[in-house]
Formats: C-alpha cells, sequence, structure tokens
C-alpha cells in the first residue's frame, strides 16, 4: 500500500509503522476485516479470512498453562518472555500456540463445507488478533500484527509459488509473529534473520513446480524448517539465523546440480551460436568475392552452400588465423578468378571472330 502511494512512504523507515497505524485508523471500520473476523467485509476488503464459524483462539486462551514454577531448592529461573515487557503475557500465550495451535485441532474436527483444510492455508493472525486483542494495549503493537496479517495474506495467494507449497508457510506465522513483535525493525531491515528467511524460503519456492526433483527435494526441506521453527523458536533469532545459513547451503547444491544437468545444452547451444556467428562471417567474405563479377549460377550456388560449410568447418576447427582456412579462401579465389577469366576470354574471342566476320564479307553492290 505504501509502495504503490510513494508520496506518503517516509523518508525515515522507522515512521513506516506509525504511519500505517494512522492508515488503518482512516479507514472505516467495516473494512478492518482483519480485527472484526466479518466475513462480508473481509471481503470486501479482499482479505483472505478462512470461514470458520468460531474463533478456536479465544477458547484456548484460557487454557494456556502458566509458565514451570521451580521446585523447592533449584536455582531461580528467569523467564525469558519477560525481556518483552507488557507483551509478557501475550508472547507467553503465543509460544504456547506456537507448538500446539488450537486451529489445527480444531479444522480436524470442524473444517468448514467446501474447505480442504489439508491443501488450503489459513490465515490465523486475524483470528489470533481477536482473541488476544484485550492484552495488547500499545496501538503499534496491534499495527504490527495487522502487517504480519497482511504478509501472510498476500503471502497465501502469490501467484509465484505454487498452491501446494504455500501449505508449508502457514506453519511460520506464529513464530514470525513473535519476531515481529520482539524486533518490529525486521519490516524495515533486510538482514534480520526471520524476514530473511521467509523472504529466502519464499524464493527458493518460485517456479519450483518447473523442475520435479527440486519440487520435490524443497518441499521436504522446508517442511523441515517450519517444523524446526515451530519447535526451537523461543526469543532469540539465533534459530533463523541457522535455518538462513543452512538454507543457503541447499540452494547452492541445486544450483550446482542444475547447473551440471543444463551444461551439455549450454555447450551445444554455444557450439551452435560459435557455428553460426562462423558461419556468418564467411558468408560475408564470400558475398565481398562474388560481388561486382559475373559468374555461372552453378558455380555461385556451389560457393555459397558447399564450400562455405566447408570454409565454416575450417574456420572453426583451425581458426580465422590458420594456413589451413588461408588455403580454402585462396582455392575459391583462384577458382573464381579462372572462371571469370575464361568467361572473359571466351567474351573477348568472341567479339573479335564478329568483327573479323564483319571486315571479310564482300560490300554490297554499287
Amino acid at each position: 500500500m505504501l509502495r504503490a502511494r510513494s508520496d506518503l512512504r517516509p523518508a525515515d523507515d522507522q515512521r513506516l509503522l506509525p504511519l500505517l497505524s494512522r492508515l488503518l485508523n482512516d479507514i472505516h471500520p467495516s473494512f478492518q476485516a482483519w480485527r472484526t473476523l466479518d466475513l462480508s467485509a473481509a471481503a470486501a476488503a479482499s482479505y483472505k479470512l478462512a470461514p470458520l464459524s468460531s474463533n478456536p483462539y479465544e477458547a484456548a486462551a484460557a487454557k494456556v498453562p502458566p509458565p514451570a514454577q521451580k521446585a523447592t531448592g533449584d536455582f531461580p529461573q528467569l523467564n525469558a518472555m519477560m525481556i518483552s515487557g507488557t507483551l509478557t503475557p501475550v508472547m507467553e500465550t503465543l509460544d504456547h500456540w506456537q507448538r500446539n495451535d488450537p486451529l489445527d485441532e480444531y479444522l480436524r474436527a470442524n473444517a468448514p463445507t467446501d474447505f480442504d483444510p489439508a491443501t488450503t492455508p489459513v490465515n490465523r493472525i486475524p483470528w489470533i488478533h481477536a482473541a488476544i486483542a484485550s492484552k495488547v494495549s500499545e496501538e503499534s503493537d496491534r499495527s504490527i500484527i495487522d502487517v504480519v496479517g497482511f504478509l501472510f495474506d498476500y503471502l497465501f495467494r502469490d501467484p509465484s509459488i505454487p498452491p501446494r507449497f504455500r501449505k508449508i508457510f502457514e506453519g511460520l506465522q506464529l513464530p514470525f509473529l513473535k519476531a515481529a513483535l520482539l524486533d518490529p525493525t525486521m519490516f524495515t531491515d533486510k538482514k534480520n534473520p526471520a524476514r530473511r528467511l521467509l523472504d529466502e524460503l519464499a524464493a527458493a519456492a518460485i517456479c519450483a513446480e518447473d523442475d520435479a526433483p527440486y519440487a520435490e527435494a524443497y518441499g521436504k526441506y522446508a517442511v523441515k524448517v517450519v517444523a524446526a521453527m515451530r519447535r526451537e523458536f523461543l526469543m532469540g533469532l539465533d534459530v533463523f539465523a541457522y535455518a538462513c545459513e543452512v538454507l543457503q547451503k541447499f540452494s547452492d547444491l541445486w544450483q550446482q546440480r542444475t547447473a551440471q544437468r543444463m551444461q551439455p545444452q549450454m555447450d551445444a547451444g554455444l557450439a551452435a551460436e560459435e557455428r553460426d556467428a562462423d558461419r556468418s562471417r564467411v558468408r560475408v567474405l564470400i558475398r565481398d568475392k562474388l560481388s561486382g563479377i559475373n559468374v555461372p549460377f552453378d558455380i555461385r550456388t556451389f560457393v555459397g552452400t558447399v564450400w562455405a560449410d566447408y570454409m565454416t568447418s575450417v574456420r572453426l576447427a583451425e581458426g580465422v588465423q590458420s594456413d589451413a582456412y588461408a588455403a580454402s579462401a585462396k582455392v575459391m579465389d583462384d577458382m573464381l578468378w579462372s572462371i571469370t577469366a575464361k568467361r572473359r576470354t571466351a567474351s573477348s574471342w568472341s567479339r573479335w571472330c564478329s568483327k573479323r566476320s564483319s571486315d571479310s564479307s564482300p560490300s554490297p553492290a554499287a
């Protein structure tokens, strides 16, 4: 939205989220489907909202277990979620859902009609936002949740990503939402590990359907990456950085394999291109040699086809500076000169004979 309305984009990227928050508030409330969960409003706003009859996260929010208490006599343990300040209860809830997503069980038991949850990704962010809204006091945090919802809404409908791979990204929603709430600069920092992983994982999926072995390998790898994110990510972004490194190795390996498979075709294409280039230069040479001289049609045909092919093969094999190529050009020159000389001699003899015949003819009677 901000890229399309470039006049609104602030010079300082740090002002992007406040600006987006203002724009959201300027929109009529009925179009804020990501907050109201109104299906008709979502359709009007072109926001893909799953047709759920109820919000499973609302019921699950009351069942989130409290942090584990230390046993008597143990060393004190710090709750990692406490670094998130006022969002500590929210982060604890999101962390629990990251590992035990209530929507998974809900869809298995209450799948909507004409909706296949096994193949169709569900944007969980608007449902999560509605369930935790009362615990999010800062408007900027609510805007962050909205932005993540927009991001996955676009991702799940991106035509460049094959449909069967969009489902894989579904499991990244909660880890990515946590990462965004922990570090909002990820939306403006291209080096942020969480953003990099999402960008690079999506880029690796583009056009995967054109290569069946790669598509199969990518699908298995992406599933493992997402499962690792859901299992390992707590607060630190190091797990995202490590996944990016592994993804880079995976991409490099398949690029090498693709290059090896394509090398014979590339070599053949380059050879054909080189042959065409040499043939063109030979044809230019022959054209120059034939211009301005009068030779029989059969000779022109022979020189332009058979001899052109021979000179092209010599040029390719020996090079333009080789003795063999120079000899082939000289043979052509000698042949054309010989034929041209004979035709000139024959023409001169014919004219001389005609003149002598004319001179020896008796004069007409006076």
